[in-house]
């Protein structure tokens, strides 16, 4: 009798510690989870100035104050990806030349770009410490933030010609050229 209440004693000991580490993986994604909440706003705001530095009325581009105030409003009314999604369909439109532009045709648009991408990464790799299935990591590629993170990587490690990584000697609102 001894002998199988130890046994007893020994499967509880174990479903515990299996529902202990399972409480403890939910944990992680679930923090992680509210973490990605915020990154995903702080990449939509630097999609939002980078669109700002190339689409608003002080630059070259084409979008009027009123509609850069709305675009601004929706991101705040829970939607962080407005403007990734702006760049996206204005990098995508675009000839490459333009799209590298974009991205790098100034100073503030590359720092923009470079925090971008720093923050992207870095979220993703916190995804895949938090989720060994890697499926919110999969998950973030696919997003839309994924795929400016994309263009931008594709943009600045293969620069259309005549135009290298830094160096700022065109007009960066030229959408010709």
């Amino acid at each position: 009798m001894q002998y199988v209440e130890i046994q007893k004693s020994a499967d509880q000991s174990g479903m515990q510690s299996q529902a202990i580490q399972a409480s403890e993986v939910h944990a992680r994604k679930e923090s992680f989870l509210r973490i990605a909440d915020s990154v995903n706003a702080q990449l939509g705001v630097i999609a939002g100035f980078l669109y700002l530095s190339s689409q608003g009325s002080n630059a070259a581009g084409t979008v009027s104050a009123e509609r850069l105030s709305d675009l601004w409003a929706s991101m705040s009314r829970n939607d962080p990806d407005v403007f990734v999604r702006q760049m996206l369909e204005e990098g995508l439109v675009g000839k490459q030349r333009y799209a590298y532009k974009l991205f790098y045709g100034t100073l503030i648009r590359s720092r923009h770009a470079e925090s971008f991408i720093f923050n992207f990464e870095r979220l993703v790799r916190v995804a895949l410490d938090s989720d060994p299935d890697e499926m919110i990591a999969d998950a973030l590629r696919g997003s839309p933030s994924g795929h400016l993170y994309l263009h931008m990587i594709e943009h600045r490690d293969n620069p259309p010609e005549g135009f290298t990584y830094g160096v700022f000697d065109f007009d960066p609102d030229d959408r010709d050229n």
